[in-house]
């Protein structure tokens, strides 16, 4: 029964891998049937490295770095995939974060079986697997390994931006909603059977997984341009709800008014967009939208032209006072910055600002005398 299984799951493992082929040779240029090829072609490896693991029975301080760099570049694929149709909804940066967390994540996990020597710890579970005895660490690190694309997958989500949007209810949707969702439940089934530990739940996890694989790659093959078409369909939807109807943008209007007026948050140092949206009540990304499309400038061009038209009526009004103090009184806390938007705005320093308005006056009263 043990090469029964065996024989089934080295089969379904390069078949797998030959499915990854394909998509990588069909769509060379594809960026999301590259990765996808990616992944097909790392889960059939999985499968056919654990079944030379279990014919061999190759040394731990092998098998483990080969597993948790499989799994770390399916993660990585899977995100680009997920990235790729969500990319209009994803802040900057989330490609990078992703990578680095994945590797701290791998680094983590490779560590972990040693502190079962350093403690000197005794097997206490069994691998589904192959039947091994495993220390408890060693466990852990086995069970943490698939849960790693789940947390990955869902990264591409929690970092979305809340646009409020519903995303469309097309057959890509549901074909992307209900693949992930089924793909997360089966890898926390595998994890739950090695920590039991249970064979039978480890064999059935395995098998819905090649399972699952079969059918996304029937699918995509019948429906080549099904990710295109979904990405699409997200970027038309995340257009129309970041667009302001015209009550809103006056009720946004009304209340930066007030909040100008009132001048004590406009002029605090730790002010920021979060914190103005949250005084104007409403979201963060509502309020950028607004500065950029219907007052074309960004939040900080706006509130830096407001605090240097402070700062110059102060220089002027106030000759007492250091250039310093007015800085500061206008919320900078940055005396590079706030040189660098002055000049920026003004054209000269505040110094040769505050001397030139000193002098304006004497040249009119010349002038004047003069006529």
């Amino acid at each position: 029964m043990d090469y029964l299984y065996l024989f089934f799951r080295g089969a379904c493992g390069f078949a797998i891998v030959y499915a990854g082929i394909i998509f990588m040779i069909v769509k060379k240029r594809d960026r999301v049937q590259m990765n996808f090829g990616i992944c097909f072609m790392t889960v059939g490896l999985i499968f056919d490295s654990s079944v030379l693991n279990a014919i061999f029975r190759l040394p731990e301080s092998i098998a483990n770095p080969i597993a948790i760099a499989s799994v770390l570049v399916l993660s990585q694929a899977f995100f680009e995939v997920a990235l790729y149709i969500f990319e209009c909804e994803c802040r900057p940066g989330t490609r990078r974060h992703a990578l680095l967390a994945g590797i701290l994540w791998a680094g983590i996990l490779c560590v972990l079986p040693l502190m079962d020597r350093a403690l000197a710890l005794e097997p206490a579970f069994t691998d589904p697997e192959n039947d091994q005895r495993l220390a408890p660490f060693h466990t852990l690190t086995r069970a943490a390994l698939y849960l790693w694309p789940v947390i990955i997958l869902g990264v591409v989500f929690r970092l979305s931006r809340p646009t409020g949007s519903v995303h469309p209810e097309t057959r890509g949707m549901r074909f992307t909603r209900w693949g992930i969702a089924v793909f997360a439940v089966i890898l926390i089934l595998i994890s739950m059977s090695v920590v039991l530990p249970s064979p039978v739940l480890y064999h059935i996890g395995n098998g819905l997984l090649q399972i699952l694989m079969l059918v996304w790659f029937l699918f995509i093959i019948r429906n080549p341009e099904v990710f295109r078409t979904l990405r699409l369909e997200i970027e038309g939807t995340c257009e129309r709800n970041l667009m302001l109807k015209e009550d809103e943008t006056d009720l946004i209007s009304q209340r930066l008014a007030r909040i100008v007026i009132n001048q004590e948050l406009i002029f605090s140092s730790e002010l920021d967009i979060k914190r103005l949206a949250k005084a104007v009540n409403v979201p963060a990304y509502r309020l950028s939208n607004y500065f950029n499309s219907c007052l074309n400038m960004s939040f900080s061009v706006w509130l830096n032209d407001l605090r240097i038209d402070r700062v110059k009526k102060h220089l002027i009004s106030e000759p007492n006072r250091t250039i310093f103090e007015i800085m500061m009184d206008a919320g900078y806390s940055s005396k590079t910055v706030f040189n660098e938007q002055f000049s920026r705005i003004v054209g000269v320093s505040p110094s040769e600002y505050r001397k030139n308005m000193r002098c304006e006056p004497v040249e009119k009263s010349r002038n004047s005398h003069a006529v």
